[in-house]
């Protein structure tokens, strides 16, 4: 199992936080990665990795009404 772990060069921590409705929720993402960087290549990294993450969700959700799909 240590052997997994070898590669690990940078950890990094997202924190968001987010009000709706006068409501604050705080969420904390834990990063481990291979690539040695520093603080701003992680948040271009991370925020890269979203900007895809959220533009496929919204092609699914648009196009094929994803979300309007009640079998889980």
């Amino acid at each position: 199992m240590q052997g997994s772990w070898t590669k690990i060069a940078s950890v990094g921590l997202v924190e968001s936080h987010r009000e709706v409705r006068g409501e604050v929720s705080i969420e904390q993402r834990f990063f481990l990665t291979s690539l040695p960087c520093d603080a701003v290549r992680f948040a271009q990294a991370v925020r890269e990795h979203w900007g895809v993450e959220n533009s496929l969700h919204w092609g699914l959700d648009v196009s094929f009404r994803e979300d309007d799909c009640c079998i889980r």
